[in-house]
């Protein structure tokens, strides 16, 4: 289990299925009857799936951001060498007039240097003072500094969907713990201390948790074991 905080899950579990075995479910506080402990199991469980998978989505986010943002860097490099090639004098005045070339400090200003060379570059292939590559032309510029920019905004919204999707698991973790020392409480008073390790605390919590039994809904892969 990655947290310790999501391994109570797993335990609520087995402590549920313990308690289901000695048909006491009856007997806990009221509101921890009925279908109270396993609808939190199974929240705890699809929040944790969910934040997984934001961050795997986050993760292809930021390979493939790595791999336009290195494009975009190549790209200025080779406009620098096509466009200062076209002029026999470094100091040639019409230089300054495309702004600053090659790359700049950090990816966001390379989109933008890479935005506003596209139509000067048209302006200079058209009046013949400098010569391109197929895939240096304006309009391929153009649309990879747009790809550019849509995958900056991108980012922007995966974070605000993982910041709401983090605040959710915090408090669903959060009200996990509480049930389960709720239960353990619970255990102590009704069985005894004793009785503790059998509804499967103070022992290490197992990599994956078990079916809760008597809960159809329930797709957890591992079965619990009948007693």
């Amino acid at each position: 289990m990655a947290a310790k905080v999501d391994s109570n899950y797993v335990r609520l579990t087995i402590a549920y299925n313990e308690v289901v075995n000695r048909k006491a479910v009856g007997q806990l506080p009221r509101d921890l009857q009925g279908s109270a402990i396993p609808d939190q199991v199974l929240a705890h469980e699809r929040e944790l799936q969910e934040k997984r998978a934001a961050s795997s989505g986050e993760k292809g986010v930021r390979e493939t951001g790595a791999d336009v943002f290195d494009q975009t860097e190549r790209f200025l490099t080779r406009l620098r060498h096509g466009i200062l090639s076209g002029y026999e004098e470094p100091e040639d005045p019409r230089i300054a007039a495309y702004g600053p070339l090659g790359v700049a400090r950090n990816q966001h200003e390379n989109q933008q240097r890479l935005t506003e060379l596209a139509p000067k570059i048209k302006t200079a292939l058209a009046s013949g003072e400098i010569a391109l590559v197929a895939d240096l032309q304006p309009g391929k510029l153009t649309a990879h500094a747009k790809a550019h920019a849509d995958l900056n905004t991108g980012k922007v919204a995966a974070t605000t969907t993982r910041q709401v999707e983090g605040t959710e698991l915090v408090a669903s973790r959060h009200k996990t713990a509480q049930m389960l020392q709720r239960i353990k409480n619970f255990v102590k008073s009704f069985y005894g201390p004793g009785e503790l390790t059998a509804f499967g605390f103070d022992v290490p919590a197992p990599p994956s948790r078990p079916r809760l039994r008597d809960v159809p809904a329930d797709t957890a892969a591992s079965e619990t074991k009948p007693r």
